[in-house]
């Protein structure tokens, strides 16, 4: 993974074989072992990259998962790979051990391009590190600094208040279309029960109507039979022929 990360190995035969990972053929980086009965090794960047296409170690096939990766934290280990002698790609510059090759990349490469470290705050300056000096004693980015992480978070705390309260508003609209759905339902309900009413009244009213029918006919009735009870009564008391 040397040359990934700018830098190629001086002597790279000399190098011992149990140093080297099996997929990428090269000193480890971040280096991991295995689960397995004999702890394979690998870069960490290696063989996450196999197991997102494989659920087995490369070298014994064993079922294997990222979760049973461990780091190689071992001092004899981590310090025979940091002083492993290496060449930058960039500038040319031989015998860097690759422990330090970082640093030399920020602080001593004519040919690495670096960042202001103000560059979290928007400042777009790039250049080689024997520059960066110079600009971060006029940058204006990193000298206000303080201001622009306070607006920042101050933005940051009006989005986020901003996005509550979008999701307020979608909880209210939902609630509305909801109770327009049962004010709609109690609307339909009650034309229904309007419309019963209606239909009662009018029956109430054929059967007063009926009522007043019967009623009367039944008064005429009396009437009648008062005429013909009077009339039987006044024949009863006639003298007889």
């Amino acid at each position: 993974m040397g040359s990934d990360i700018g830098f190629e190995y001086m002597n790279e035969d000399s190098i011992n074989h149990s140093l080297k990972c099996s997929i990428c053929n090269q000193p480890f980086v971040h280096p991991v072992s295995t689960n397995c009965k004999k702890k394979h090794k690998f870069c960490r960047h290696c063989i996450e990259q196999w197991l997102k296409h494989n659920s087995s170690c490369p070298t014994c096939r064993r079922n294997l998962n990222s979760e049973d990766l461990i780091s190689i934290t071992e001092d004899i280990v981590v310090d025979v790979l940091n002083e492993l002698r290496v060449k930058c790609i960039r500038c040319g510059k031989t015998d860097l051990e690759r422990g330090d090759f970082n640093n030399h990349l920020k602080n001593s490469c004519l040919s690495a391009i670096v960042s202001c470290p103000a560059q979290d705050i928007k400042c777009l300056w790039t250049g080689h590190p024997n520059k960066l000096s110079s600009h971060l004693k006029h940058c204006t980015y990193q000298a206000l600094r303080p201001l622009i992480v306070s607006l920042f978070n101050e933005n940051h705390q009006l989005k986020q208040h901003v996005t509550q309260l979008t999701s307020h508003i979608k909880e209210y609209q939902h609630d509305m279309k909801q109770l327009k759905e049962q004010l709609n339902q109690q609307a339909t309900k009650i034309e229904g029960q309007s419309n019963e009413i209606i239909q009662l009244k009018n029956l109430w009213k054929q059967n007063g109507n009926q009522a007043v029918s019967v009623r009367n006919a039944l008064m005429r009735g009396s009437q009648v039979a008062t005429v013909v009870s009077q009339s039987q009564l006044a024949n009863n008391y006639l003298p007889a022929v």
